[in-house]
């Protein structure tokens, strides 16, 4: 059974907060009632400070208890190790993304080495994201505390350092300032820009809102006036967003030697169309598997079960729920694109964007939910941008038909939902690494391995171990040392025979201990049974012996540290010794 402070206090402290929010909310309901406008300011003020309190409390007790993995720790990589922005740029121009987050990172990698401080620093963004929506957001305040609490908000776009947190804060940071100036052009613009500077995703989101915005402005008949009085502020933003255009075809055009445009490369299909439309289930409603367990048995004890990231509770039991859950992609689509009707700007941001990503999925690459949880943090998005603040500061009055009050119960619903994804990953992110990158790291330095010779194959999945220990290893994979991984042709996964000969001719070169990482086991089978090798011996032109006695010829010495593997199914890390003979 596991202890008190991994298990029960995480728990409490949940449920505990939660309590706390809901009394909140109350409290500043009854203070919101009174006459006076103070005390409503003071109301709204103490909901605020309570909710992103909360979070900020809930998301530090998550980063302290999440080992980044490899897609994380590869941003952090390049711009650890990259001397000049020129460096930065090369080594981005191997990703699938553009260049904003490497950026933010290569400036924070010039004041810490500590690949930690990126977890703060992502923690800092996902708060500053939650602050607009509590601070500016024209939604209830129940609707605001499960938006902070959702799958998206509170586990995936917080704890996990990837660059979508960025999409989130300038989504709602350009819903701010519309709702504060919607002819604020030039701000909106630059905002954009950076938006488009983040990966595809967001491109098609910035470009879509411009497309809305101008077909609002079209529809009220007001270019003639703008031109007169915002002229210049119209050029300036043109010419901003024509940088971004720029910007991001520079950034698509990828080297010759690039894996990721050739794997980009396939015709599209009826079955590639009916995966990306069930990728909106998967994005509103991203409870995971094994739901609704939480414990397993075995062996006679009770064990947390392990979070399948990523997953989808309904849609991944069988191929043949994938009609299932095009159906209801498409059930929400229709729902969200009903509640944004009364804003024709909304609606055609909403549908434009949903439609330029669901074509990406078709044609590109299907994605993972992280990708997916972008058509619902753009319904969120255009929720806000097709609030009219007069109409619904007016009194509301019970809604007289079905489609009304199916209406009202919509957002809060997928909301709920949202929250008890985000409770159940994070409760079983807590109990569970995420990563095996940060144990294995430990490992070697409180045995003091981190100065030795350090052999890491397969090259993509140890990646994250340099991470941890801020030291290039060598790969054999692309007979190199380094650190993060450059998805080129020059890079290929070595068979276990071709990885044995060149740690053998490495280790000869060091004269001294070497350690290897190896992403699989070396095993033997004795009486049809196959264990995991724990000592062999290794000949310097890469054969083992699993003699019990050491050979006559002089041989190095092989033996097993550690084994590490968690919810990341395939970093798994097997640490091996190799003495000299």
């Amino acid at each position: 059974m596991a202890n008190w402070d991994t298990t029960v206090l995480p728990s409490v402290l949940l449920f505990s907060t939660g309590y706390v929010l809901l009394r909140t909310i109350e409290v500043g309901r009854v203070k919101a009632r009174q006459s006076k406008p103070q005390a409503v300011t003071r109301g709204e003020a103490l909901f605020s400070y309570s909710l992103v309190g909360a979070f900020v409390l809930l998301g530090v007790i998550g980063v302290l208890h999440h080992a980044m993995w490899r897609d994380e720790t590869h941003g952090w990589l390049v711009a650890r190790f990259s001397k000049s922005l020129s460096a930065l740029y090369i080594g981005t121009r191997y990703e699938a993304h553009f260049i904003l987050w490497n950026f933010l990172l290569w400036i924070l990698t010039r004041f810490t080495h500590d690949c930690q401080a990126m977890q703060w620093f992502h923690l800092g963004l996902a708060t500053g994201s939650v602050w607009l929506v509590v601070h500016f957001g024209p939604f209830t305040r129940i609707q605001k505390a499960l938006y902070c609490f959702g799958y998206f908000a509170f586990f995936e776009y917080c704890l996990v350092c990837r660059e979508y947190v960025c999409i989130g804060l300038l989504m709602f940071s350009l819903c701010a300032l519309r709702g504060w100036r919607k002819d604020s052009f030039v701000p909106q613009a630059l905002i954009l820009f950076l938006l488009s500077n983040i990966n595809v995703f967001a491109t098609f989101i910035a470009f879509s809102f411009v497309a809305a915005a101008a077909l609002e402005h079209f529809r009220s008949r007001d270019l003639g006036q703008l031109w007169t009085t915002k002229k210049w502020a119209l050029i300036f933003s043109g010419l901003i967003l024509c940088a971004a255009v720029l910007g991001d075809g520079l950034q698509s055009i990828k080297p010759a030697d690039a894996l990721i445009a050739r794997s980009w490369q396939h015709p599209i299909t009826a079955g590639d169309f009916a995966v990306a439309l069930s990728n909106v289930w998967r994005g509103y409603v991203p409870i995971p598997t094994p739901f609704p367990l939480l414990v397993t048995a075995i062996e006679g004890s009770s064990h947390f079960v392990r979070l399948i990231w990523g997953s989808n509770f309904l849609l991944d039991y069988a191929p043949q729920t994938l009609p299932f859950g095009v159906i209801l992609s498409l059930g929400l689509l229709a729902a969200s694109t009903w509640t944004l009707r009364r804003s024709p700007m909304a609606v055609a941001w909403y549908l434009s964007g949903t439609c330029l990503m669901l074509l990406f999925q078709s044609v590109i690459n299907p994605g993972a939910l992280r990708h997916h949880g972008l058509f619902f943090i753009l319904y969120i998005a255009c929720l806000w941008c097709g609030f009219t603040r007069a109409r619904d500061q007016k009194p509301r009055s019970p809604p007289a038909s079905l489609p009304l009050r199916l209406e009202r119960f919509f957002l809060p619903s997928i909301l709920a939902l949202q929250v008890v994804a985000g409770a159940y990953a994070w409760t079983l992110h807590l109990m569970m690494p995420f990563s095996a990158s940060q144990l294995a790291a430990n490992f070697i330095r409180e045995h003091g391995y981190a100065n030795l010779l350090i052999i890491g194959s397969k090259e993509s999945l140890v990646a994250p171990v340099t991470a941890y220990l801020d030291r290039p290893i060598y790969y054999p994979d692309s007979e190199r040392y380094g650190t993060y991984t450059l998805e080129n042709t020059t890079r290929h996964d070595l068979t276990p025979p071709e990885l044995v000969q060149s740690v053998a001719q490495m280790a000869m070169k060091a004269q001294g201990d070497t350690l290897l990482i190896w992403d699989r086991q070396f095993t033997s089978s004795q009486g049809g049974i196959t264990e995991a090798l724990k000592s062999a011996w290794l000949s310097p032109d890469g054969h083992l012996s699993t003699l019990s006695k050491p050979p006559p010829e002089p041989r190095m010495k092989l033996s097993m540290l550690a084994d590490f593997r968690f919810v990341i199914g395939d970093e798994v890390y097997s640490l091996y010794l190799i003495n000299p003979p």
